[in-house]
C-alpha cells in the first residue's frame, strides 16, 4: 500500500517553512468586498481531515474526500458535516458525481474506484490495470473517466463496474481530466508537457506549446464556459493555460500567480482556481486575473480542490490545516 504523502512532499517542497498560525473559533461576521472572514470549526473533530479533492453533488450538498482518516465528507452549505467510511476507501483523491446519482472517487493508496450514495453505502472496483488513479470525472458516454499516473494511462468505468484502461505513447503521467465540449475526454500529461484529449473510443491526440514560455508541469483541467479547455501550469513558469479543442494554445501570467494548482468553472462565466500564497485565483475568459489575498484564511501550503457550489459560491479544500473553505464572487471566505 503506497501513501500520497510523497507526492504531495514533491508539489509542495518550494513552500519550505511557511507557518501555519492558530487561531480560536469565531463566529462568521460579513466583510467589506476584498476581505475574507474566518470560521473555524471542530476540524479534524468533526471529520475534516487532510481533505484533497471536492465536488457538488446532487443533493445540494458539498462532498470531498478526507486522505487523512480515509474517508468521504459532506458538507451542507450551512457547514454541517458528515463522514462517512467504508471498506475500500483508502488514499481517496479525487471526486465527481456520476451520472447514476452517487458520487465516484478515486483511491490512490489501493488502485481502486469507489462509488459512494448520498446515503453513504460504498462500493469498491479493483483492475488490474488500475495504478496510482489521481481525478475521476463524468464523461459524455455515461460512464466515469480517470487518469492512472503511476502507469500513465486512463481508464474508464462503467456505472456498474467494468473497467477499461486505455494506453498510449503520448499518455504521460496524466494527472487531470475533464470531459469536452467537443464530447471527448481532456487531460494534463505532467510527464511529458502536454494536454491529451482521448475519444470514447479510445483514439488519443496529444498537444504540445514548448519553449521556456511553453507549458511546463500541467495540472488540473476544466472546461471553460467559452467552449474551450482551461488548465493550470504549476512547475516554473506559473499560468493559466486555455487550449481550444482544435488544438490551439494560450497561456496567462500575472506576477500574483504562485505555482496555481486546482481549476473550476464559477459563476459569472470565470474560471477559478487555487494559488499557492494568494490562496484564490479568478481568470475571466479574456484572460484578466484577480487574485484574492488569504486575510482571514488560515493556509499552510496552497488549497488544493475547487469547485462551483450551489449557492452561487467557490468551494475549496485545505489540505493541510484540515478545513473546507467557501468564498464568494466579491471574495468573503468562510472556513468550516
Amino acid at each position: 500500500m503506497r501513501s500520497t504523502t510523497h507526492r504531495r512532499r514533491v508539489r509542495y517542497l518550494w513552500l519550505g517553512t511557511l507557518a501555519v498560525v492558530a487561531t480560536l473559533a469565531q463566529p462568521a461576521s460579513t466583510a467589506a468586498a476584498g476581505q475574507s472572514v474566518l470560521q473555524v470549526g471542530a476540524q479534524a473533530a468533526n471529520g475534516i481531515n487532510r481533505p484533497q479533492g471536492i465536488t457538488a453533488g446532487p443533493d445540494g450538498a458539498l462532498w470531498f474526500t478526507n486522505q487523512g482518516n480515509n474517508s468521504i465528507g459532506r458538507i451542507t452549505t450551512g457547514g454541517n458535516v458528515t463522514k462517512f467510511t467504508g471498506n475500500g476507501i483508502s488514499g481517496p483523491d479525487g471526486i465527481t458525481a456520476g451520472p447514476d446519482g452517487a458520487l465516484w472517487f478515486t483511491n490512490y493508496n489501493n488502485n481502486s474506484i469507489g462509488r459512494i450514495t448520498t446515503g453513504g453505502n460504498v462500493t469498491n472496483f479493483t483492475h488490474s490495470g488500475i495504478d496510482g488513479p489521481q481525478q475521476i470525472t463524468a464523461g459524455p458516454d455515461k460512464a466515469l473517466w480517470f487518469t492512472d499516473y503511476d502507469n500513465s494511462s486512463i481508464g474508464r468505468i462503467t456505472t456498474s463496474g467494468n473497467v477499461t484502461i486505455f494506453t498510449n505513447k503520448g499518455i504521460d503521467r496524466p494527472y487531470g481530466i475533464t470531459t469536452g465540449p467537443d464530447g471527448a475526454l481532456w487531460f494534463t500529461n505532467y510527464g511529458n508537457n502536454t494536454i491529451g484529449r482521448i475519444t470514447t473510443g479510445g483514439a488519443v491526440t496529444n498537444y504540445q506549446k514548448s519553449g521556456l514560455n511553453g507549458i511546463r508541469g500541467p495540472y488540473a483541467i476544466a472546461a471553460g464556459p467559452d467552449g474551450a479547455l482551461w488548465f493550470t501550469v504549476n512547475f516554473d513558469n506559473h499560468a493559466i493555460g486555455r487550449i481550444t479543442t482544435s488544438g490551439q494554445i494560450t497561456l496567462h501570467s500575472k506576477a500574483t500567480l504562485s505555482f496555481p494548482d486546482a481549476l473550476t468553472a464559477g459563476p459569472g462565466g470565470a474560471l477559478w482556481f487555487t494559488n499557492g500564497t494568494h490562496a484564490i485565483g479568478r481568470i475571466t475568459t479574456s484572460g484578466k486575473i484577480t487574485s484574492f489575498s488569504r486575510k482571514g484564511i488560515i493556509v499552510s501550503p496552497p488549497p488544493d480542490g475547487i469547485t462551483a457550489g450551489p449557492d452561487g459560491a467557490l468551494w475549496f479544500t485545505n489540505y493541510y490545516d484540515n478545513s473546507v473553505a467557501r468564498i464568494t464572487t466579491a471574495g468573503v471566505v468562510t472556513r468550516f
